[in-house]
């Protein structure tokens, strides 16, 4: 049974709630993992919604790439306030389907390899889903905002 656009729409906006809820029980690599499966719904709903076809996995930049080609996040819509690309750059760092295999050992190893959050006071854990719910925020609110007008 293929998944319907709503369906991913709905998706995105329960696996955000859940990502702020693991991030405020101090669960950062859930935190992290969810808030990029919000994402990636999004982006899925609006390449859906637009009749396009969903490939290239759980990349989310392939999606964002997919969903802007279909005209459903545009130009005007990334100067009005958005920094899509910045919101986008900074999860993609982070954020891989394989995540859901980590605890948070395993993600602040991660991050060390990848040398992010190093000047960072206090925990780096905390730190980076702080900004992978802050991006995600970001980037499903401005879907949520495409998807409805469209």
């Amino acid at each position: 049974m293929a998944i319907r656009s709503d369906q991913y729409h709905r998706a995105a906006l329960a696996r955000l709630g859940d990502a702020q809820c693991l991030y405020d029980s101090r669960h950062w690599s859930g935190a992290v993992y969810l808030a990029g499966r919000a994402v990636e719904a999004i982006l899925r709903a609006l390449i859906l919604k637009r009749g396009g076809r969903i490939d290239g996995g759980h990349d989310l930049k392939h999606h964002l790439k997919s969903a802007r080609r279909l005209g459903m996040l545009t130009d005007d819509e990334a100067r009005g306030g958005g920094r899509i690309n910045d919101h986008m750059n900074a999860l993609a760092i982070i954020w891989k389907n394989d995540r859901r295999y980590h605890d948070d050992d395993k993600l602040l190893s991660v991050i060390r390899h990848a040398r992010l959050y190093r000047g960072t006071k206090g925990d780096p854990l905390k730190a980076c889903a702080f900004e992978m719910l802050e991006s995600s925020e970001a980037l499903v609110s401005r879907g949520e905002r495409a998807w409805s007008k469209k």
